[in-house]
């Protein structure tokens, strides 16, 4: 595939992966004025935005084999029109059940945009510049979570709650049909991959199988999908459900105040794979820096814990909140650059799908 084809399609499928980012976290800002009208209580404004994350989780280790076979195009195309189907069902929601099948089938729609990219990139660019685009992707990716809060709160005030959830609708269902459309350009999809109708009642379930032991057999493997999980799944956890509500209990700020302030481990999580891309191309033993990025995760939530801990001042949140994200931005592009060089070559995105289901 030629360079700027290769770019084209990179763009495109990195827009789709920054949607990602923008609805995994919106749920802090949406929900709470959703409850608001609708009279719903908090603990079940928490059930129903953690229903997004059960659904994207489990469904990250379903669609990684359809990346290795269909190719990110065709996935992460039909994946793309059932988010924007379920940003559709939220514009129109009055009960917490809508609620509630909105946000699955939106967790079910955005879980392949990381796999498809990552997978795509290994097909189109040479192998030396992987980690390049790895931390390009994640940075891009990840700018969406910036999005998902102040600016995202800013939008609803000035357009309302459902023109924007319009935008959200159309925007991933444009980005699925174009992929659609250009899918013989796909560089990863293989034209000897078997019919649908065999993937979904045939191998399926094996490659799944065959994908979790592939990640627990090899050590390395093992041990670098542990630490990627567990990294991932804790800040994931903070930016998208508790980071708002932490902010405002532990420096009693207002809800504005204490979503600027998180917006700043958003903005770690994107400069710090901007920062990982460069580092891990440097001729740096896997087990050495692999123990540092685990010591250094460990320091810097160590550092937001106790920062939370003795109620510092906002100012102080926010700073820590940015190494955070920064330190473990930087951590997901070495992790990834990992999971593709020991994994086999035709288990690519099952790999990465099965690591990723904490994500």
């Amino acid at each position: 595939m030629d360079s700027l084809r290769s770019w084209f399609f990179f763009a495109l499928l990195a827009l789709g992966f920054l949607y990602s980012g923008l609805i995994r976290i919106s749920g802090v800002v949406i929900l709470p004025i959703v409850a608001d009208s609708l009279g719903i209580s908090a603990s079940m404004v928490g059930f129903l935005s953690s229903l997004f994350f059960y659904t994207y989780g489990l469904s990250f280790g379903i669609l990684g084999p359809f990346v290795d076979r269909f190719g990110s195009f065709r996935t992460c195309g039909i994946t793309l029109l059932c988010a924007a189907a379920g940003s559709f069902v939220l514009m129109y929601a009055d009960t917490p059940m809508l609620i509630g099948l909105g946000r699955i089938i939106s967790g079910f729609g955005l879980a392949s945009t990381f796999t498809g990219i990552i997978v795509f990139c290994a097909a189109a660019f040479p192998a030396e510049k992987y980690s390049m685009f790895a931390g390009l992707c994640l940075t891009i990716g990840h700018f969406g979570t910036i999005l998902a809060v102040a600016p995202l709160g800013s939008a609803i005030d000035v357009f309302g709650l459902k023109t924007v959830y319009l935008f959200l609708a159309l925007f991933p269902a444009i980005l699925g049909l174009v992929l659609l459309v250009f899918r013989s350009y796909d560089p990863s999809y293989s034209k000897s991959a078997e019919n649908i109708r065999t993937a979904l009642f045939g191998n399926f379930v094996s490659d799944i199988v065959k994908g979790i032991k592939t990640v627990w057999s090899l050590k390395s493997l093992r041990i670098v999908g542990l630490v990627w999980a567990f990294s991932s799944a804790c800040i994931i956890t903070l930016q998208g459900l508790w980071a708002v509500t932490w902010i405002q209990a532990s420096a009693g700020v207002s809800a504005d105040i204490a979503r600027n302030c998180a917006t700043w481990i958003s903005i770690g999580m994107v400069a710090g794979p901007a920062a990982g891309s460069v580092i891990t191309l440097r001729n740096v033993s896997g087990k050495k820096i692999l123990m540092s990025f685990s010591v250094m995760i460990l320091l810097s939530w160590l550092f937001w814990c106790l920062a939370s801990f003795f109620n510092a001042p906002v100012f102080m949140l926010a700073i820590s909140g940015l190494l955070l994200g920064f330190i473990v931005g930087m951590g997901f592009v070495y992790m990834c650059s990992m999971t593709r060089k020991l994994a086999p070559d035709d288990k690519g995105g099952t790999a990465v799908g099965i690591i990723s289901m904490s994500m």
